[in-house]
């Protein structure tokens, strides 16, 4: 049986090949479309966030400073803002992540995430609970990013379509308190395409984690792949691990997907 690795192709630019070895390095992606081997999918998904997450670290500041600790962003050099929303059930939890992109997608910045259990709460989480508990998520958003307090340059919200009457809800409230925002149902497009961008933007240096990002960097930390899936790879999903804010971040960015691989190619 022939083997053959992306090394073995000669029409492809030394540089292409070296910037995508680079992006795929630690995953599985880096075996099967760089050397050529089907590896069954096992272990962290976002290894390299997990093994080194302060790597990721980001501030964002009025003006950039000397003191270069961790990457940082200047708030008017962020162009978009747009904050995924996932309904959870009575295991799992409600979860809100803002995202930030730089001009031209070159940088993607999960902003702020925040997730709130039912178990933690005195009482049951009804939807108007969650309607005030959002509209303040998206306050703190616009407090903490707004370039000026006349304009926040929050745009949409995504939230999980499969909840339509929460979701309704949502958009009643958002469009009550804040009318110049968009609230839309989530595409949810294939979640291993969602998986796959993301795992490029980290491989490629493009994606980042502010410090009011915990529960967002915990839930990439904890991401692993589900070892009993037969012939596919597939997220574990059975309530050990945060997969709510994962698919609040992935609502924020799956639509511009085409967008943000493309510009890691032409990095």
């Amino acid at each position: 049986e022939q083997h053959y690795t992306i090394f073995d192709n000669p029409y492809l630019p030394a540089e292409f090949v070296e910037q995508l070895c680079k992006e795929y390095e630690g995953t599985i992606y880096y075996d099967r479309l760089i050397l050529g081997l089907w590896k069954r999918a096992e272990g962290a998904i976002y290894k390299r966030l997990a093994d080194d997450p302060e790597s990721f670290h980001c501030e964002v500041v009025e003006e950039l400073t000397d003191e270069m600790e961790q990457k940082q962003f200047r708030k008017r050099d962020i162009v978009s803002i747009e904050i995924g929303l996932d309904f959870g059930g009575n295991q799992s939890g409600h979860s809100f992540v803002a995202r930030g992109y730089t001009d031209d997608y070159k940088d993607v910045i999960g902003l702020m995430s925040k997730r709130i259990m039912a178990k933690d709460e005195n009482e049951d989480i009804d939807s108007n609970m969650l309607d005030r508990f959002f509209c303040d998520f998206v306050q703190a958003v616009i407090d903490q990013y707004g370039v000026i307090v006349e304009y926040c340059n929050v745009e949409s919200v995504y939230y999980d379509n499969a909840e339509t009457v929460l979701g309704n809800s949502i958009r009643n409230a958002v469009e009550k308190r804040f009318p110049w925002i968009i609230v839309r149902k989530a595409k949810k497009v294939t979640i291993i395409d969602r998986i796959r961008c993301t795992v490029k933007l980290m491989g490629a240096g493009r994606f980042w984690l502010t410090k009011n990002c915990k529960s967002l960097e915990t839930a990439f930390s904890d991401a692993v792949w589900n070892k009993e899936a037969k012939g596919k790879d597939e997220r574990l999903d059975d309530g050990s691990t945060d997969i709510d804010s994962l698919d609040a971040f992935e609502y924020t960015i799956e639509r511009d997907m085409r967008e943000l691989i493309q510009e890691a190619e032409d990095v």
